[in-house]
């Protein structure tokens, strides 16, 4: 509580007439203002309150996006990174690509490889993909038509606790957004099926 903004937020809620409930391990300099100081990790509160309101807390997970394009005339190969607004995102450490019994490794970005020769639709590639590992992300691997990938989007799912990629899906970029707002409608609609929901007063 002594870096700003969030220092400022306890003394602006007590100076229009709130009341401040401070989780944190130790003491803070609104100790003694305080209406109730919880001495406790964020999250084990938060999943208790959850559970006293009755909300279901979601498991969470997170999503990485890479672009595959393909220039037929210089032969390059080229794979994006991204993140979810479409920014270039830097969460690969190398790529390994097998194709012509022949395994290509780029190990810096940006990721581009020149084909000696032209790739074929039908010719088989293997993809292996490497990531940092800041939240311990094994190695995925892809096996595919190379026509089938040019010019699409890999969206991989990954669970952290599990510590295991859940899901994944190749898609070109109408199909993806088609999904981004089928997602979207999905969580409005348990939002708006939780508005009735009010907070109640768990701390007598």
């Amino acid at each position: 509580m002594r870096v700003t903004p969030a220092a400022s937020l306890p003394k602006e809620t007590l100076k229009n007439g709130g009341r401040v409930v401070i989780v944190n391990l130790q003491k803070t300099p609104f100790y003694n203002t305080a209406s109730l100081n919880i001495f406790a990790k964020i999250e084990d509160v938060m999943e208790r309150l959850m559970i006293k309101m009755n909300y279901q807390i979601p498991k969470w997970t997170f999503i990485r996006r890479v672009f595959f394009d393909y220039n037929r005339n210089s032969k390059e190969f080229v794979i994006h990174p991204r993140h979810l607004n479409d920014d270039y995102f830097s969460f690969l450490s190398k790529v390994e690509l097998k194709i012509f019994s022949k395994t290509i490794v780029l190990n810096k970005e940006p990721f581009i490889h020149k084909f000696a020769e032209h790739v074929k639709n039908i010719d088989n590639l293997e993809l292996k993909f490497h990531f940092f590992s800041h939240y311990q992300e094994p190695l995925f691997s892809l096996v595919e038509k190379f026509g089938n990938i040019i010019g699409k989007i890999l969206t991989l799912h990954f669970d952290p606790n599990e510590k295991k990629w859940i899901n994944f899906m190749l898609l070109d970029p109408v199909d993806e957004l088609n999904y981004k707002i089928e997602d979207i409608n999905i969580r409005f609609i348990a939002l708006y099926k939780d508005k009735n929901k009010t907070l109640v007063n768990i701390i007598k």
